[in-house]
């Protein structure tokens, strides 16, 4: 949850949940979390200790700290950050515009959540200050200044984020080349990967990614119908590439 105040944690312990997350969340916190209430013991992945360049825009050690020093990880949620803010000013101009301003709240809200998440620090910032001003119906002079504000440091921060995927891309291994689409596909070896990814994203787990990876590399000649589910995966929406990988496994069944 965003609400990730002392007394946010107090009011739903009260509730009767047996835990309490705060966003942007911790990786290794989140984990521990989870393996008390499972009753499991930690395992220690091995973690890349590589230092990254600092960002004036974003603390990148601070996010892969979170993460767990998921690198790849890291990558693809910077790269779907990008692609999900790329027009956010110009919605939340259309929606104040339109006195919208429940709605530009919620979405602000959520860029405010992703920025932290990501270590974009002062955007959040920045997002947080303008969400204020619309949830308290400010004037229209100070909400204009509020949302200016933002949108200098989402610009600022977008510039920053092309540098930092620049170095992580350099930092990991390269991605293996697809199969050629020329090269008929094994339907049957397609669908029993497709099966064992739903698994993995059934259980939520982050296996899941990986073993995409290995599908993009090995059927080349489906790479336009994963792409749907590419996208799913990089925004961690488990259960929309649960119905994505569904869909695409009844649709081969259907043609066979």
């Amino acid at each position: 949850t965003a609400n990730a105040m002392p007394a946010d944690r107090l009011a739903c312990l009260d509730a009767g949940m047996n835990e309490h997350v705060g966003k942007p969340f911790d990786l290794n916190a989140l984990v521990a979390v989870l393996l008390t209430l499972t009753g499991r013991k930690a395992a220690v992945p091995p973690v890349d200790t590589t230092p990254m360049t600092t960002f004036e825009q974003v603390d990148v050690a601070a996010a892969l700290n979170r993460l767990g020093g998921n690198k790849a990880l890291y990558l693809r949620t910077l790269k779907s950050f990008l692609n999900d803010s790329s027009g956010a000013a110009q919605q939340l101009e259309d929606l104040l515009r339109e006195a919208r301003r429940d709605d530009a709240a919620r979405q602000l809200h959520t860029l405010k959540g992703l920025a932290a998440t990501i270590g974009a620090t002062p955007l959040a910032a920045a997002v947080a200050r303008a969400e204020s001003l619309v949830k308290s119906d400010a004037p229209a002079l100070p909400l204009a200044a509020g949302m200016a504000e933002m949108q200098a440091t989402l610009s600022a921060t977008i510039a920053a984020l092309g540098r930092v995927i620049k170095e992580l891309a350099d930092a990991l291994p390269p991605e293996p080349a697809p199969a050629q689409a020329t090269i008929a596909p094994d339907v049957e070896k397609f669908l029993q990967d497709l099966q064992e990814l739903s698994d993995l994203l059934r259980d939520s787990d982050m296996g899941a990614m990986a073993k995409l990876e290995q599908i993009k590399a090995a059927h080349g000649a489906h790479q336009a119908q994963l792409k749907a589910l590419d996208e799913a995966i990089g925004m961690l929406d488990f259960a929309a590439a649960l119905r994505h990988c569904q869909h695409l496994t009844q649709k081969l069944n259907s043609k066979g």
